[in-house]
């Protein structure tokens, strides 16, 4: 919290938490933050992520926002990004038995849908004639046959 003075007289008072300037200073200084903060909704339970699925979608979104592929605050390697992660307390490996470390991480975030790699999205499928007809059939019958003019 501060306090702005001018002229002796309290003009302005803002109150900024400590957990908003932690995650405005985090989001500025990495870029792996940023992206969960972006890119990813809290989920009400723990996701599974395939770190090789999460590192690709990671890169995806850092091209997308133009982070330089120079960029010093770039991840550029699984192990680097379990680091951050796990150490920003985001994530924590899944012993899945493939090993002390896994191939996956658990969080409490889930992807937003347009952050979804292709080969994950699951195809809507078209509805059958006879889906079809039950979907009209009911609306039929909810909304009833309109009334005759007398």
């Amino acid at each position: 919290m501060f306090e702005l003075h001018k002229n002796s007289k309290l003009d302005v008072k803002r109150n900024v938490s400590k957990e908003e300037i932690f995650d405005i200073w985090q989001n500025s200084s990495s870029t792996l933050y940023a992206f969960v903060k972006d890119a990813m909704i809290k989920s009400l339970s723990p996701v599974d992520h395939n770190k090789d699925k999460f590192f690709k979608t990671y890169s995806r979104w850092c091209d997308a926002k133009g982070v330089p592929r120079e960029d010093s605050s770039r991840v550029w390697g699984i192990k680097e990004m379990g680091r951050e992660l796990i150490g920003r307390n985001l994530a924590k490996n899944a012993h899945t038995g493939e090993g002390a470390g896994g191939r996956t991480w658990q969080m409490m975030y889930d992807f937003k849908a347009q952050w979804v790699l292709p080969e994950d999205k699951a195809l809507p499928k078209e509805p059958t004639e006879a889906q079809r007809k039950a979907v009209a059939s009911a609306l039929d019958e909810f909304l009833g046959t309109p009334d005759e003019e007398v």
